[in-house]
């Protein structure tokens, strides 16, 4: 719960919280002091956490406080102050007395003809029975009203009246107390104001946190590398689909070399999903939100546009073309070479041919302006400027014509068809509605489908190629690494070998000097023998030290030579 609202009320002078407001800062500081515990014993091994630890103060005053004062039901304790256990004690004497009058009133010999029922309850405050409306003149008393049917009135005796009076009086008096010790409290609450406000946001960035690591944990994200010319966006996922879905397709999103990108292709092919999942991934990162990609490179935008989805309105005399254009010209002045523009079916919602030319008129403003932009369209005139565009790279969803079935992959370089034909036909068109049709096509965009179709299959063909080749890098990649970690294990091998032979040289070495000095001790040279053996001694250990023996070379060792 935001207690902010409550604490800063508390720092105002004279300010009262109420109950509800001072057991829910209550469940906070118990919260804090719950998390604090917790963290505390990962500090030695996470050192960043003594810097969150910190701020996480602690209340043991105002703990004390509201637990000396308010009981778990949320009731002020009489322990609360001595002046409220007086009035409560003169209370609980007054209703005894009350009740012990009435109950002799409900043990009347004629109480059952008077009363409608033996009990007593309360009316206005005040203690009363429920007596029978046609004999309420048999007992004197106030009348605080009868029951819906009329059978019952409620009368307040008159031997109560006055217990009734002091009844109220202690009881204001008892309010009076109550507000008087929640003002106490209150106080209390309004000097650790700061402390408080502190420790309470802390405890918000540690909840922010913990469910930042939840999603990451979900979506299996990271984050991608900063970059300033390039979009690079490798098997990445919708946010939302990869964190609701278990199975989601990855796509491949890119806009390099060029700042934009026109995707084509038919409905349900995963246009707008790919729009979105740009743009959502876009607001995570800037966030300092993981998002859900294998790898990937975005820029720092200052500003992201979006013209989405179909915003007709009755309300506001709106068709679904208006409402795109309305839209455009809200953002369009603030676009620059440091934002992202969004832009779902442009040219959508009016005549095909001027919303074509309107289209590329947006897309030349656009590319003037040196945002980046990724467009869907199903107009071929935009497909066609795409494809000679030196800003704008044209792609199309793929689309298996068999099944009719999206295959939610990108092919880039490439324009789509909207398929409008073959759907049409799936979902029951009669034949001869689609032969016509046909017949109405112009020989030039027929000319030019079939030449988009063979496009698209060497495409396709380029991809699998492609998706081999990355195979078979990867393959090899993992060949070499193999192959390293042979060629170090045996250069291991090899100088632990060489270390083990030379080290058994030189206990040779020392063999013969021993042996050497046994029997040169009677020699008449004794010291040059002895400074020879010294000089081959460091020069054995230097070749230890220094020299490492190579495949091929040629050595010499204890008077012979030979090649490695």
């Amino acid at each position: 719960e935001d207690v902010e609202t409550k604490i800063k009320k508390a720092a105002l002078r004279d300010a009262m919280l109420s109950l509800e407001e001072i057991l829910s800062i209550y469940k906070v500081i118990k919260l804090i002091k719950e998390t604090r515990k917790t963290l505390g014993s990962h500090v030695p091994v996470r050192k960043s956490l003594s810097s969150i630890l910190r701020s996480l103060h602690q209340f043991p005053q105002i703990e004390s406080l509201i637990e000396s004062s308010i009981d778990q039901r949320g009731f002020v304790k009489d322990s609360a102050s001595e002046e409220l256990s007086k009035i409560r004690s003169k209370i609980r004497e007054v209703e005894r007395e009350i009740t012990k009058r009435l109950e002799n009133i409900l043990n009347r010999p004629d109480a059952e003809r008077l009363l409608s029922d033996r009990i007593i309850t309360i009316r206005n405050n005040r203690y009363v029975l429920p007596v029978k409306t046609t004999e309420i003149n048999k007992i004197v008393g106030i009348v605080h009203g009868t029951s819906s049917s009329g059978y019952t009135t409620y009368l307040e005796p008159h031997s109560v009246i006055e217990l009734n009076n002091k009844l109220v009086v202690l009881k204001e008096e008892e309010e009076e107390e109550i507000k008087r010790i929640l003002r106490r409290i209150t106080s209390y609450i309004g000097e650790f104001g700061s402390k408080l406000l502190e420790a309470f946001n802390t405890l918000l960035k540690i909840d922010y946190l913990k469910a930042l690591a939840s999603f990451n944990r979900e979506i299996k994200g990271k984050f991608p590398r900063i970059s300033e010319e390039r979009i690079i966006l490798k098997n990445v996922k919708h946010p939302i689909l990869a964190l609701t879905k278990e199975e989601v397709v990855p796509i491949n999103i890119r806009i390099e070399g060029k700042k934009g990108l026109i995707l084509t292709g038919p409905n349900t092919g995963g246009k707008t999903v790919a729009l979105k999942t740009l743009g959502l991934c876009c607001i995570l990162f800037q966030l300092a939100i993981p998002i859900p990609i294998e790898d990937g490179e975005l820029p720092v935008f200052e500003g992201i546009f979006t013209d989405i989805g179909d915003e007709q309105s009755i309300e506001q005399n709106l068709s679904t073309f208006s409402a795109h254009i309305s839209n455009l010209v809200e953002f369009l002045p603030f676009v620059n070479q440091k934002t992202l523009v969004l832009l779902d079916e442009l040219g959508a919602g009016t005549d095909p041919i001027e919303g074509s030319a309107l289209s590329i008129g947006v897309l030349e403003y656009l590319k003037r302006k040196s945002a980046f932009v990724f467009a869907t369209t199903h107009h071929t005139p935009v497909k066609l400027y795409a494809i000679g565009s030196d800003y704008y790279t044209p792609a199309s969803v793929s689309f298996d014509r068999e099944t009719l079935k999206p295959t939610y992959t990108i092919l880039y370089d490439s324009v789509g068809s909207s398929m409008a034909f073959e759907i049409a036909r799936r979902l029951g068109m009669p034949e001869e509605i689609l032969e016509y049709a046909s017949q109405k096509i112009p020989a030039e965009f027929e000319r030019f489908s079939k030449a988009k179709e063979s496009l698209e299959e060497l495409i396709r063909e380029y991809q699998e190629k492609l998706k081999e080749l990355e195979h078979s890098r990867m393959e090899l990649e993992k060949i070499k690494a193999e192959y390293m970690a042979v060629l170090s294990e045996a250069s291991r091998i090899k100088e632990e070998a060489y270390k083990e032979g030379m080290s058994q040289a030189l206990e040779y070495l020392k063999q013969i000097e021993r042996e050497a000095q046994e029997i040169l001790k009677t020699a008449r040279d004794r010291q040059r023998i002895r400074q020879f053996l010294r000089e081959k001694k460091q020069d054995i250990t230097k070749k230890t030290d220094s020299e490492r023996i190579k495949v091929g070379d040629w050595i010499e060792f204890m008077g012979s030579r030979g090649r490695v």
